[in-house]
């Protein structure tokens, strides 16, 4: 029975030692584990020395208990370098919340453009690709849906693809202009004719929306959103990483993962602020609120 006794605490310890290990998230600088340089998803035991090449050297560690950041201000210098000795209380299990909630402030300054996915000019990170419902009657035949770009050499546009299941389709290819994009407006027009009329005579987005043919009710003509300079993230390998951290940090729901483990700022950090962040961790990653 004793030896059943110590065989079974045996597992246990086994278990409990084995299973805590960390994944490096993110890396800055040169920073090495048991002389390894460290890259991203390398696994980490909470033991062992880190050692940092630079003053501002840091690693971020996925796992248990959510995300950590070590840095070189933590450890001890020696010589040119700093050494973190790791330890289990650099891993607390339980942690401190914030309990101020960021605030957004929707805009609406512009009363001929319906805003209908509400991006409101901010600068969103969006998934390529990504699929936005989109009302019938923006798609009947003979209209022209197109997003129409700012850029410092002047205005541009590209069509607007959509769905047989009436989605209107963004992809990082029709942002590609060669030069940064400042905004752009998701337009609906009756005539293409209309779009390449705007770029002859127009140079900047205020000028268009300020034109009397976006200014008519009941017009085939309008102006449905604005974007901010967006930029595009592989939805694939977005999600594919989400799911990695979801796992290892084991959090059951999106409050969980995003503020008490840690990974709104990780993911703000990295990514920038994610359109409709929260829908695709609900839809994608099937992770409840």
């Amino acid at each position: 029975m004793r030896t059943l006794f110590i065989f079974i605490t045996f597992l246990g310890l086994f278990h409990y030692t084995f299973a805590q290990n960390y994944y490096v998230a993110s890396v800055r600088g040169e920073v090495y584990y048991q002389n390894k340089l460290l890259k991203k998803k390398d696994k980490v035991a909470p033991q062992g020395n880190i050692r940092f090449k630079s003053a501002d050297g840091q690693v971020r560690l996925s796992g248990p208990g959510g995300l950590y950041t070590l840095s070189a201000q933590m450890g001890r210098p020696a010589g040119n370098e700093f050494l973190l000795t790791l330890s289990r209380e650099l891993f607390p299990s339980v942690r401190p919340i914030s309990t101020v909630s960021p605030t957004f402030t929707i805009k609406m300054p512009y009363k001929n453009i319906s805003y209908q996915w509400w991006f409101n000019r901010e600068n969103y990170t969006l998934l390529d690709p990504l699929m936005l419902p989109i009302h019938p009657q923006f798609t009947q035949k003979g209209l022209t849906l197109a997003w129409l770009h700012e850029t410092s050499q002047g205005l541009a546009y590209r069509k607007a693809p959509i769905q047989k299941d009436s989605l209107l389709v963004l992809r990082a290819s029709a942002f590609d202009l060669g030069v940064p994009i400042v905004r752009t407006l998701i337009v609906c027009v009756s005539n293409e004719a209309l779009l390449d009329s705007i770029l002859k005579r127009q140079t900047n987005l205020e000028d268009v929306i300020a034109l009397p043919v976006f200014n008519q009710e009941a017009t085939s003509n309008q102006i449905l959103d604005e974007l901010g300079a967006c930029r595009f993230i592989k939805r694939k390998d977005f999600l594919k990483e989400l799911r990695f951290h979801i796992k290892k940090s084991g959090a059951q729901s999106q409050y969980q993962f995003l503020e008490t483990l840690g990974y709104q700022d990780y993911i703000r950090e990295n990514y920038g602020r994610v359109y409709r962040l929260n829908k695709i961790m609900a839809q994608d990653l099937k992770l409840p609120e």
